[in-house]
């Protein structure tokens, strides 16, 4: 579930329930900050969601072919949603990469189960043959 908080006279939360009232100016939202240091119970209902950052450089691109097609499944299965495949780029420090691939996940967790579930163990085996590969799994910033 994601929630945005709006404030303008009234506060409500947005989800995929849809709006629900917080407060009124001076009935504990005072226009400020949000509402998190008021009522910490509101932190508990927003998820942050998980990514993937890979950095990536293909060794034989036929083969990389097979981890393409064996990562479809479970990345479709836990939700995954690609924001960067590929794509122009340019390297500003550290080590090149020829790939950049970021992946976006409901929550951190469905990220980190994702990358252990063994139908992606098995497409991993499969990428490794054929690419060098840095990847880490990185929970998305909800302040």
């Amino acid at each position: 579930m994601r929630l945005l908080v709006r404030c303008d006279t009234d506060c409500y939360a947005y989800s995929d329930d849809g709006p629900t009232p917080l407060a009124r100016r001076g009935e504990g939202y005072d226009g400020g900050k949000p509402m998190w240091d008021k009522q910490p119970e509101l932190r508990e209902k927003s998820m942050a969601k998980g990514y993937w950052i890979a950095h990536v450089t293909v060794k034989d691109p036929e083969g990389y072919k097979k981890y393409v097609a064996a990562n479809a499944e479970p990345i479709g299965r836990f939700g995954g949603r690609f924001l960067v495949r590929a794509g122009k780029y340019e390297i500003r420090r550290g080590p090149e990469r020829q790939r950049h691939v970021v992946i976006e996940f409901d929550s951190f967790e469905r990220a980190k189960a994702c990358y252990d579930s063994p139908e992606y163990q098995a497409a991993a085996k499969i990428r490794d043959a054929y690419a060098d590969v840095d990847i880490l799994i990185v929970e998305g910033y909800d302040g």
